[in-house]
This record gives structure tokens, sequence and C-alpha cells, in this order.
């Protein structure tokens, strides 16, 4: 596949350093959108799947995942999840190894849960 001719997973190539760091600047800088437009946008559900219930600060949702996988038509497939979670932490996790389904973003959350309470 040509990546100079399409968008989207299929076109970017990224480190999980590089994912980190573009979230860490959406979230907690100017440089993109200001701040307040990033959480409200991510708080009313913009890009994201629901917030997640298990941590709320100052009854605002704050902890916001994104999942994704990609193959290459040939049973090889790649899993992503990406986290804004409480305390400004900015998480990425990329598996290429087998995984069933897309279970990656439940695999997460409950780490999360099991870490943040």
């Amino acid at each position: 596949m040509n990546a100079a001719v399409n968008a989207g997973t299929a076109g970017w190539w990224l480190s999980v350093d590089e994912v980190v760091n573009i979230m860490n600047t959406f979230w907690q800088s100017n440089a993109i959108v200001p701040k307040t437009v990033a959480r409200r946008a991510l708080r009313e559900g913009l890009v994201c799947e629901a917030p997640w219930a298990f941590q709320y600060h100052r009854g605002k949702p704050d902890c916001f995942m994104k999942g994704g996988y990609w193959s290459d038509g040939e049973g090889k497939t790649n899993q992503c999840v990406a986290v804004f979670a409480p305390r400004n932490v900015e998480i990425a996790v990329f598996v290429n190894s087998p995984i069933p389904g897309n279970y990656i973003t439940g695999m997460v959350a409950r780490r999360l849960a099991e870490n943040l309470s």
C-alpha cells in the first residue's frame, strides 16, 4: 500500500512516543486548540468512545479512550488504544501480536480501573 496516497491509519506512521507527545500537546497546552476546547470536545464524546465512568473529578468525566485496529487483509491485525487518563496522564498502547478480536480497549480499561482507585 502506498502511504503517500492514503490518510488516517493507512497513511500515518507514528511511534507510540509520537502519539503520546501529540496527545500531551492537545490535552495540556494551548498549542493545538485551547485546553478548554480540548477538554470540552472529549467530554462531549468527540473522537473518543464515551467517557469511562470509573474515574471522575469534581463530577466531570476525566478519562477518555479511543481504540482501533487495522489489518493487512492477510490475517495480520494490529490493535491500539489511546487514553487521556486522570491526573494528566496520556497512554498509548500498540499491539501487533495475536489478541482475539478487538479486546485491547477492554484490557486497558480494566487495568486503569484497578490502578486509579
